[in-house]
């Protein structure tokens, strides 16, 4: 009894302790369980969160091409406006060379050779060649010998007498022809004043308005302006720029890069081709700073010419401000002006002119022939 008690007994306790352990098991795989689903559930929630910041990286990415891709074709207008004016600039640099290749060649007191006379049979009455001429011959090239007047026939006004073709002097240098109204049927002649001929421009010559500052002999100097000017802009509120439409497109293609440069709201038109644009101090700055890195180079082309052109005039008004001053205004169109005055005429033309055209100055009919008589 004692051992069937004993095994039975044993037998409770091993069930009881297998019913505690399937218990425990239990307990430990829901747990595990739990664990094992909070931990996927965490992966899960980093892999979205890991998804949703590269996406938005990726958009971020997106929009930064697309404007990359926007400035782009904003850059290539502006590069196309550019080479076009470049090439309109080489275009008119190639024609001012062209034309002062001319000049250079033709010379400063250059004169058009004067008209061949035709060819007339010698007569008993005209000089010899290897006689000297006298003293009036060489005051007045254009002056007929007093011989030579009395055997001429009387020319009229629609056929003037040209110079002789071995005159010393051009007929256009020639003061006076006093004896000149002898070779003339009833007319009169008036001598040209000394001092109504201007002489000749010089076409190398720059008026001293239009030239260039004298430009610092060190780079230290160079710098030190720079820098003053640079302030000088920053302390201006706007400035008037007027220009041609080609030089503001080149402003433009220039300073486009520029952080600082703002176009401005509105862009008038000034006629003649040209435009006018109110700048503020800070897009000024921009525009030095562009103009000083391009006139810097050693290549001497159309860019360089006109940011030294453009510089140099910025500068100029830039150093004349003053603080009681009017709005400060940049213009880029130097004009050569007009002249009014007498037109030089050739001396030799006098003959032709009309018998009611009144004579500006010189002696009358009268004195004129008394003079004919004391010169023959």
């Amino acid at each position: 009894m004692r051992a069937g008690e004993a095994l039975t007994a044993l037998r409770k306790d091993n069930e009881n302790s297998r019913n505690e352990l399937g218990a425990k098991i239990d307990a430990v795989t829901e747990t595990l369980r739990d664990a094992v689903q909070q931990v996927r559930g965490e992966i899960g929630d980093s892999r979205v969160n890991r998804l949703s910041e590269l996406l938005s990286k990726l958009r971020d990415e997106v929009d930064a091409a697309h404007k990359r891709a926007d400035g782009m074709a904003d850059t290539v207008a502006v590069l196309r406006l550019e080479l076009q004016g470049l090439q309109e600039s080489v275009g008119a640099l190639r024609q001012a060379a062209d034309a002062r290749g001319g000049a250079t060649a033709a010379g400063p007191g250059h004169a058009e050779p004067a008209p061949t006379p035709p060819d007339t049979p010698p007569s008993d009455t005209d000089p010899p060649a290897t006689a000297q001429p006298d003293t009036a011959a060489d005051a007045h090239p254009c002056e007929p010998d007093a011989a030579t007047d009395t055997t001429s026939p009387p020319r009229t006004e629609a056929a003037p007498p040209p110079c002789p073709p071995a005159a010393p002097v051009p007929c256009t240098d020639a003061p006076s022809r006093p004896g000149q109204g002898s070779s003339l049927a009833g007319t009169t002649a008036t001598p040209a004043p000394e001092d109504t001929v201007p002489p000749t421009p010089d076409p190398h010559h720059v008026p001293a308005e239009y030239a260039a500052p004298t430009a610092p002999t060190t780079p230290d100097a160079a710098e030190q302006a720079h820098h003053k000017h640079l302030l000088a802009a920053a302390r201006v509120a706007s400035v008037l720029l007027t220009c041609h439409r080609d030089t503001w497109e080149f402003v433009i293609g220039q300073t486009g890069d520029q952080p600082h440069f703002r176009l401005p709201p509105q862009v008038t038109d000034a006629g003649d081709g040209r435009i006018q644009a109110a700048l503020s101090g800070r897009s000024l700055i921009a525009v030095l700073l562009t103009l000083w890195k391009t006139r810097g180079r050693n290549t001497f082309d159309a860019d360089w010419a006109l940011a030294h052109t453009l510089y140099t005039r910025v500068t100029d008004n830039l150093t004349a401000l003053t603080p009681d001053g009017g709005q400060v205004a940049i213009t880029l169109d130097d004009r050569t002006p007009i002249t009014v005055g007498r037109p030089v005429e050739d001396p030799c033309a006098d003959v032709a002119r009309p018998d009611d055209e009144p004579a500006a100055q010189g002696p009358t009919a009268h004195d004129d022939t008394n003079g004919r008589q004391e010169h023959a």
